[in-house]
């Protein structure tokens, strides 16, 4: 875990990372932006709004580089369920293709709610 530890500089900016370990014992990365501050405020109206502002850019990209599944934008993204998670990835114009297998199963999943 020491190599997440430290200073990267990507273009003109400089990121800083530092382990943290959560209370279900999970290892996260605190990441620290530096942004000009009126650039910040378009982003996001206070920090919280910042902070998910650039976790969801991040997320997206990691999706569209195809770095990240759609299972690991769900973790992180804190989504609880797939059918929310289509909801924020058709928003963001994400379509993950599907397989027979998903479509099927996705059939047989809506066939037995209406039988109910």
């Amino acid at each position: 875990m020491s190599g997440l530890c430290g200073r990267r500089w990507f273009g003109d900016g400089e990121i800083r990372h530092t382990p943290i370990r959560t209370r279900d014992n999970e290892v996260t990365v605190d990441v620290t932006l530096e942004l000009p501050e009126d650039l910040a405020r378009l982003l996001g109206e206070d920090a919280v709004g910042l902070r998910r502002a650039a976790l969801e850019a991040l997320t997206l990209e990691g999706l569209r580089s195809g770095t990240l599944t759609v299972s690991q934008a769900r973790r992180l993204l804190g989504i609880a369920s797939r059918y929310e998670m289509d909801g924020f990835l058709k928003s963001h114009g994400i379509f993950p293709p599907l397989s027979v297998e998903d479509v099927e199963r996705d059939a047989n999943t809506a066939g037995g709610l209406r039988n109910r």
